[in-house]
């Protein structure tokens, strides 16, 4: 974290994702992230990661995950924060339509290009450290509109400098709940308690926490506006202790996870964003609401609902081949129940999760229409 000041951060984000069969996923992606501070620090920061998530389904409620990273920072006033880092981390998790739970572990390896020290033999060297991980991440739907998430990560570090090998604890809770269709209110805290292996005590320590409150606007896809502020407290081995209130705004171009865009968090809350916009939602878009039906022997397929007075207001589906037939109409926002007419004959929807009973011992099918 760097202390306190006014900034803009700017976040463009490409995701490459190739599905498989179902069971096997892969993803490639990349995030650059360029911090500009306006305080009497004036300064520029500069990240970029790469990540690559190879995903395999071991069930319809478990998933095992392996992920490669590697990770770029710069400081426009301190050189000696240039880093480069890069390893990997394998998951383990189980979800359903409201909870996702993942274990993890893994290790990466840091080297700070502009730092010299000597290591334990006395020789002159450049600055590295490996780092090993485990932990697990919960994230969880209240409701349709907010989500929590957990996050507890242990850590232990082994540096070139003795001074330097630690353990540490890193905990971070998230709250995010969606206010109308567009806009998001966020809420977290998180916390670094550090330990340090090879310092006489009293000076072996230091924490780092911080809190923050945001609003974040998203006017189209993953395409989002934030504004945060937040409140920070760094409290070093000496007991000293240092602000780093800042104030943020940020312009996020691309996937974004809860605020964070951490890909060990992106399997977990895409399913839980899906519950919270309801099962009918992937069939949604600005252009309406998407009819899909397949017979492999029909001649017809109509669309019968309250919303076109169960017919009267005749709507077709049209013929796509290979037995597919589809048709998008738009419709307001609420609460429907529509059947196929096939071949004149009232079929319940086969994609529909809920249904109704339609009085003369058949069903139709219910559907909701998200503002």
């Amino acid at each position: 974290m760097v202390p306190g000041g006014e900034f803009l951060d700017v976040a463009p984000t490409l995701v490459l994702r190739r599905p498989g069969d179902g069971r096997i996923n892969f993803e490639l992606g990349t995030r650059a992230t360029l911090e500009r501070f306006f305080n009497d620090v004036d300064r520029t920061l500069y990240s970029q990661v790469v990540w690559a998530d190879l995903t395999r389904s071991l069930g319809p409620r478990t998933r095992f995950r392996a992920s490669l990273s590697g990770n770029y920072f710069d400081d426009s006033e301190q050189d000696t924060l240039r880093r480069i880092n890069g390893g990997g981390e394998f998951g383990l998790a189980w979800s359903t339509r409201r909870w996702f739970v993942e274990g993890f572990a893994g290790g990466h390896r840091v080297n700070y290009s502009n730092v010299d020290v000597l290591d334990a033999s006395g020789s002159l060297s450049t600055y590295r450290e490996t780092r090993w991980s485990a932990g697990a991440i919960a994230s969880a739907a209240l409701s349709r509109a907010a989500m929590v998430r957990l996050s507890v990560r242990g850590q232990a570090t082994s540096s070139i400098d003795p001074d330097f090998d630690s353990v540490a604890l890193l905990t971070d809770l998230g709250f995010r709940w969606s206010l109308w269709t567009d806009f998001r209110v966020l809420a977290n805290y998180g916390r670094q308690d550090r330990s340090f292996s090879n310092r006489v005590a009293g000076l072996d320590s230091d924490e780092y926490q911080q809190w923050g409150v945001g609003l974040s606007y998203f006017w189209w896809k993953d395409n989002s506006l934030t504004l945060r502020w937040s409140e920070g407290r760094f409290v070093d081995t000496l007991d000293v202790s240092s602000p780093t209130d800042r104030l943020e705004l940020a312009l996020n171009l691309g996937p974004s996870v809860f605020g964070l865009p951490t890909p060990v968090q992106q399997f977990g809350m895409e399913s839980l964003e899906r519950w919270r916009r309801g099962p009918d939602a992937d069939r949604q878009n600005t252009d309406g609401v998407l009819f899909r039906f397949y017979s492999g022997s029909a001649s017809s397929v109509d669309l019968a609902g309250d919303f076109n007075r169960w017919g009267r207001d005749r709507q077709s589906l049209r013929a796509l081949g290979d037995g597919w037939w589809e048709l998008r109409i738009p419709l307001p926002p609420g609460r429907y129940q529509y059947v196929y007419m096939v071949d004149g004959v009232a079929t319940t929807p086969p994609e529909s999760t809920i249904t109704v009973d339609d009085g003369f011992g058949g069903r139709n099918g219910s559907l909701e229409v998200l503002p």
